[in-house]
């Protein structure tokens, strides 16, 4: 080997050893099984590796005040929020928190699956972000408190991004600002898909305070059932603009600024929101502006009291909303909304929630931005696709004009616990309006489920108000009956055309209890009854390896032979018939 080479072969060598690091694999480090504390295990860690934490509640030094120290690993629990949590058991002489991100941890820093109560610190009684911009996702951050200070449940501060996602800030307390949660300084947190609600807060922002530069944004959030001493109930900004998109704001309250308020905020947003139920002791039920420029798109403000809009010195443009009392603009109404059921306040003052979708005979179906088109996979409140009859909706939920019936003409059994199902799909159209061209395709379903044909189809029929189809042709899909979970879930997109209107689009939730469908043991064949049909494979298939359809249908594990397990099994239900 010439000299040039070798050293090649060194330099190779030398730059591989030097990459190890970062190119290991990542670490599952377990607790309590591995480690004592989450910290220790935090601790151990590098780069790119993975906390995994068992169901229980933590307490005690290592696990409360838990430090990241700036490392891209997730942290996760296995049980989820509602069985791993974070005990702080702090008082005002002994203060703790949960979790305090502060060394420059990014996107790649995640916090998921945790309830954090009982912190009480100066600053963010659950959680306090310093600089630092780590995920948090499905946690629960409940009954927490910042004694004299701000952000009750998470404290945000110097140019501080999460992303708090899929979660629960609930019944926080903040002596001073930000009951549920503070950002300041230029902190840019997202907040999505998350429910912010019975929080409180002594100034401003009961439920969401954003201040100096702190663009928040938020998401399909629910802010309901906050309180604050001054301003703001459910949101409060000051010196910023915070952008809220598909939100539901109900039943907060405050002295000013019941649902939001706003100070020096040069472009405060709001699109496809439902403010309402509300209450301002003074002004400004919904919304309360000063020195600001708020503008509202395809929203609801109804039922706050003791007024809809309160402005000082401020520009307020609203556009395809529905604003009792009426509000100049394009496309506003003034309407009763139609709410399902809305919430109120009950006789000790607490606020019970309401159901706030949008009833079949609401004005505000189809009556939002005509040229508005969403952003792809763009989704109301509810995770359904934003628009549906082919004009977007008023308010945070888009009607759902569709009610879905499955019926099963064929079942198979293609293996020991693996069913296939077709089925028939009939629809009715619950709105007002008659649509045609309907197609539905499957996107999601449950775990279990395995999606053969997603797509059925009704034909060039008019389908009026109140009416019903079945489907054309069938969908297909498998299911895993050893992990069934009853009833299973199915997610629809759907197309359709509105007589005399053009195209829409909509996801449909459905379910399908698949017990009803029913398996008795001993029916290989999948013909619904135990006969000589099922004998006979169980006797082709006696003392050999299962084969497809498989005769080994006892214990419910399977053993991988067919014997007399099997057979007893079959015994038992011969000629039982669904």
């Amino acid at each position: 080997m010439t000299g040039r080479a070798n050293l090649k072969v060194w330099f190779v060598m030398a730059f591989v050893w030097l990459c190890l690091p970062s190119i290991a694999a990542a670490v599952e480090r377990y607790v309590p099984s591995q480690y004592p504390t989450i910290q220790s295990a935090i601790d151990d860690c590098n780069d790119g590796d993975v906390v995994i934490v068992a169901p229980g509640i933590y307490t005690g030094t290592g696990n409360r005040d838990i430090d990241f120290l700036g490392k891209a690993i997730t942290v996760r629990s296995t049980g989820g929020p509602e069985n791993c949590i974070i005990d702080c058991q702090a008082t005002i002489e002994d203060m703790h928190r949960g979790f305090y991100f502060h060394t420059s941890e990014g996107p790649g820093s995640i916090l998921d699956g945790f309830t954090i109560t009982n912190g009480v610190a100066y600053y963010g009684g659950g959680l306090r972000c310093g600089g630092s911009s780590p995920i948090i996702r499905r946690c629960r951050i409940i009954g927490n408190y910042s004694r004299w200070r701000d952000g009750g449940g998470i404290f945000c501060e110097s140019n501080s991004s999460p992303q708090i996602l899929d979660s629960i800030v609930m019944e926080n307390v903040a002596d001073d600002d930000g009951g549920g949660i503070c950002c300041e300084q230029s902190s840019n947190a997202i907040i999505s898909n998350c429910v912010i609600s019975n929080n409180t807060a002594a100034r401003d922002g009961g439920g969401v305070v954003s201040w100096y530069s702190s663009e928040v944004m938020l998401k399909n959030c629910v802010l309901a059932g906050n309180h604050a001493g001054r301003n703001g109930g459910g949101l409060e900004a000051f010196h910023d603009s915070p952008v809220l998109f598909n939100c539901l704001i109900v039943g907060n309250s405050a002295p000013e600024g019941g649902g939001a308020q706003v100070f020096d905020s040069p472009n405060f947003t709001l699109s496809n929101c439902t403010i309402a139920n509300n209450t301002a002791g003074w002004r400004g039920g919904a919304i309360r502006a000063e020195n600001s420029s708020v503008n509202l798109r395809n929203s609801i403000l109804y039922g706050n009291l003791s007024n809809q809009i309160s402005f000082y010195d401020s520009s307020i443009i609203a556009e395809y909303s529905n604003i009792e009392g009426g509000w100049s603009g394009t496309g506003n109404i003034d309407a009763d909304p139609c709410f399902v059921e809305p919430g109120y306040w009950d006789t000790n003052g607490l606020w019970i929630d309401g159901d706030y979708h949008l009833l079949h005979d609401s004005p505000c179906i189809n009556a939002g931005d005509p040229n508005f088109i969403p952003e792809p996979n763009e989704t109301d409140i509810d995770g359904e696709l934003r628009v549906m009859l082919g004009r977007v909706d008023m308010g945070a939920d888009e009607f759902n004009p569709f009610e879905i019936e499955f019926n099963v003409v064929d079942k198979r059994r293609i293996g020991r616990t693996l069913f296939e199902y077709d089925c028939v799909v009939t629809v009715t159209n619950i709105s007002l309006f008659s649509v045609r061209n309907i197609e539905l395709e499957i996107v999601k379903a449950s775990e279990n489920m395995t999606i053969i044909d997603p797509t059925v189809t009704f034909g060039d029929i008019e389908i009026a108000p109140g009416e019903s189809a079945a489907s054309l042709d069938m969908c297909t899909f498998q299911v895993d009956r050893s992990e069934a979970t009853e009833p299973a879930r199915i997610i629809w997109q759907s197309a359709c055309e509105v007589v005399g209107g053009v195209p829409g689009a909509q996801d449909i939730a459905s379910g399908i209890c698949l017990l009803n469908l029913g398996i008795i043991a001993g029916d290989i064949t999948g013909d619904d009854k135990v006969d000589f049909e099922d004998l006979n494979i169980l006797a082709e298939q006696w003392l050999q390896p299962p084969g497809i359809p498989s005769a080994d249908i006892a214990p419910p594990d399977g053993d991988n032979i067919v014997n007399f397990l099997d057979f007893a099994l079959l015994a038992e239900n011969w000629l039982q018939e669904l």
